[in-house]
């Protein structure tokens, strides 16, 4: 049984579960967390048996513990099942079962237990539960690094369940988002989907002025991006909205879109889409 332990297994399935992510395929993704967590539990039961470190993979077993936690409880949240995703979120806050934690060991405990708790308040969010609007304030302006994925969940939270979050948003600075220290085309991601939900709340509570501004940031990131879908969808609801546009929001309507048919981003627009040109 030893002989036929390979650590880097790991790494291959970590490496498996991250490229999956990215094409959403979330059955795939709970079959490679369940495998990480059988293979985690194979070298972490050997070597306590033995005494002996059969690790020799890249880092800690709490990060492959953790990840393929974090993996499950995503997948959950994807799949709406806001209460198993809670579940699977709390696996990563309690990490007494280490015994003689190394340094390493106790970095990784640090990171998962601070992403529990923010992804136990997200699934607490998600099933409605107002209370936890504050959690996630406190947890945003203590973590500014993490601002775009707090302010996404809040907002999709507050469209989804209908809630009322102006007197939570007072608490954050408008410009407060740019903090974050995503990186690159995830940045980009995090931007759209915080600046379509904050058009969507707004448009819910009637400013549709400040819904519009929101709208317009939205569209240019999917044009950014060269997100068909998202496009499309932005410019069907600023469409529905044009009436409530000024002149201004109507120029910077129409120079996105331009923009988008002339460098053939987005070649399912038609141009009838553009008006007053």
């Amino acid at each position: 049984m030893i002989k036929n332990i390979d650590a880097s297994d790991l790494d291959s399935l970590i490496s498996k579960l991250k490229n999956t992510f990215s094409f959403g395929d979330w059955d795939k993704i709970l079959l490679l967390a369940e495998s990480l967590i059988e293979k985690t539990n194979v070298i972490d039961n050997i070597t306590k048996m033995t005494g002996v470190n059969f690790n020799q993979a890249e880092r800690s077993l709490v990060y492959y513990y953790g990840f393929a936690y974090m993996a499950i409880g995503t997948v959950y949240e994807y799949k709406c099942d806001y209460p198993k995703a809670r579940e699977w979120a709390l696996k990563y806050s309690d990490w007494s079962s280490i015994i003689s934690p190394t340094a390493e060991d106790i970095k990784w405990i640090n990171h998962w237990t601070k992403l529990s708790e923010i992804n136990v308040i997200a699934a607490e969010l998600l099933m409605g539960k107002e209370e936890a609007l504050d959690r996630i304030a406190d947890y945003i302006l203590e973590n500014p690094e993490e601002a775009l994925a707090g302010l996404v969940t809040m907002l999709e939270a507050a469209n989804m369940n209908s809630m009322n979050i102006d007197h939570v948003l007072d608490r954050i600075p408008e410009d407060f988002w740019k903090n974050d220290k995503t990186l690159g085309v995830v940045n980009m991601s995090y931007q759209y989907r915080y600046f379509r939900q904050l058009s969507l709340y707004k448009q819910k509570c009637n400013e549709l002025h400040f819904c519009l501004e929101n709208l317009l940031r939205a569209l240019s990131l999917a044009d950014k991006m060269k997100n068909v879908a998202d496009f499309e969808e932005c410019v069907h609801l600023f469409e529905t909205l044009k009436d409530h546009a000024d002149s201004r929001q109507e120029k910077a309507f129409n120079r996105i879109i331009k923009g988008a048919i002339r460098h053939e981003k987005v070649v399912s627009i038609s141009i009838a889409n553009i008006r007053g040109s």
